[in-house]
C-alpha cells in the first residue's frame, strides 16, 4: 500500500514537471512573443509600435527616438531595418495645414 502510494506520487510530481516544462516552452516560443522579442534586439528597445502577421511569421515595426523600422519575416530569420528620415518636413506641414483647413472648411457647409 506504501509502496502504491509513494508510486503514485512520483507519478504525479514527474507528470506537473513535464507539464510545467512544456508550459513554459509553449510560452517562450510563442510567435507573437518571439518575433517581438527578436524586434526588441534588432531595433535595440522597445518599438513604439509592432504589427505581427499571426500564422505567416512575419512582422514589422519601429522605433521613434533612433528612427529605425525593421521588417521581419520567416520567423525572423531573415529582417530588413531601415533609417526613418524625414526628407520634406516643411511639406508636411504645409500638406496638413491645408488638409486642416479644406476639412474645417467642408465640415462648415
Amino acid at each position: 500500500m506504501i509502496d502504491s502510494m509513494r508510486l503514485l506520487l512520483l507519478l504525479g510530481i514527474a507528470g506537473s514537471a513535464v507539464t510545467l516544462l512544456g508550459s513554459g516552452a509553449a510560452w517562450w516560443l510563442d510567435e507573437e512573443r518571439r518575433l517581438k522579442r527578436l524586434m526588441r534586439r534588432a531595433l535595440g528597445g522597445e518599438p513604439d509600435a509592432v504589427i505581427v502577421a499571426r500564422g505567416r511569421n512575419a512582422a514589422a515595426g519601429f522605433r521613434l527616438k533612433p528612427q529605425q523600422a525593421v521588417v521581419m519575416w520567416n520567423g525572423g530569420a531573415d529582417a530588413l531595418l531601415y533609417q526613418l528620415r524625414a526628407k520634406f518636413p516643411k511639406a508636411q506641414t504645409i500638406a496638413r495645414s491645408i488638409f486642416c483647413t479644406y476639412y474645417s472648411l467642408s465640415s462648415k457647409s
